[in-house]
């Protein structure tokens, strides 16, 4: 079973959209500037562009001495600035946030479900506890920091950690952010059920661990845009956000077993008869594949003479015995 979570960590604002006539985004130069009307073909419409091309050359009022190919689309562009502005956070306590995992298992064979909030725990408790996993209590609270799973989770170092948690690399500016570098992270949540039903159900519990599935430093983060719509004298605006976060995705596995006299008495007639093979099988490799099989065959038959001399003396031996009584 798999699930996930989006935490937002920053925010890139974009008021005030309608859809009208703007310059196109002047960091996507590559495909944006310009030199004249000739350069900027109408109709156009590219992937990574914010609309269709006017067909227009006008100056950038981003950046002096640059042009920029004129787009319809919703405008004014998006720009990578933070709404706080200069090296400010938006959401600085983020890391103290936590979550409440709610997970339930079942083993149909044997007619045993089970949930991660232990029968054991009272409300009081869920109130105030915290995931640890040096208590041996609180170790299966299902209640978890942001931060902490960032902490204590397995393969995530310290560097890594600051790179999720980093609220953005400014390039170019006070208030520029650096999208290659984004403020945002992607972290697995592994909900493990190893159970041994020959005891009590109740000792079937949960383990928790955690893993950075960033790999790279190309396309590093989780970020999506959504907008708020509205209609403002008569004209209709969006704002539209582009969230950068960190993606939680939860996974749960589980073994459950109990003993069987059936599959057990099955599995030892098996093994039994596997060694009676393997008896037959040495002696076909030893005599017919091995260097050596000349010697090997000739042991071999001089210890079954031996053995069957020893035979026919013994019952010599039991009948002369006979014989004399």
């Amino acid at each position: 079973m798999n699930s996930a979570f989006f935490v937002t960590t920053n925010v890139v604002i974009t008021k005030n959209q309608s859809q009208t006539t703007c310059e196109e985004d002047k960091d996507n130069k590559w495909h944006a500037s310009c030199k004249n009307d000739s350069d900027c073909t109408k109709g156009d419409v590219h992937m990574l562009g914010w609309g269709v091309k006017t067909g227009r050359c006008v100056n950038s009022s981003r950046e002096a001495e640059l042009r920029v190919c004129e787009i319809y689309g919703w405008c004014p562009t998006e720009q990578d600035i933070l709404p706080l502005g200069d090296d400010k956070v938006l959401m600085t306590r983020v890391k103290n946030f936590t979550v409440l995992i709610k997970n339930s298992v079942e083993f149909p064979k044997f007619g045993i479900k089970r949930r991660n909030i232990l029968d054991s725990m009272s409300k009081n408790y869920l109130r105030q506890c915290n995931y640890r996993p040096d208590s041996e209590v609180d170790k299966y609270c299902p209640i978890f920091k942001l931060g902490d799973i960032i902490k204590h989770g397995q393969a995530i170092s310290q560097e890594d950690a600051k790179q999720i948690w980093i609220t953005g690399v400014y390039t170019g500016g006070a208030r520029k952010l650096n999208v290659t570098h984004p403020p945002a992270g992607m972290v697995a949540i592994d909900i493990h059920w190893e159970c041994n039903f020959d005891y009590d159900e109740e000792f079937c519990k949960p383990e928790y661990k955690f893993r950075n599935l960033e790999d790279g430093q190309v396309g590093r983060g989780w970020n999506f845009r959504h907008a708020y719509h509205y209609v403002e004298d008569g004209i209709h605006k969006r704002t539209l956000v582009k969230a950068y976060g960190i993606q939680f995705f939860i996974s749960v596995t589980g073994r459950g077993g109990k003993f069987d006299i059936l599959n057990f008495t099955m599995n030892l007639g098996s093994g039994l008869a596997l060694l009676t093979l393997a008896t037959v099988l040495c002696d076909i490799i030893v005599l017919n594949i091995m260097r050596k099989r000349k010697k090997y065959r000739q042991a071999k038959i001089d210890k079954v003479g031996l053995l069957a001399a020893l035979t026919v003396a013994y019952e010599n031996s039991d009948s002369e015995k006979l014989t004399y009584m």
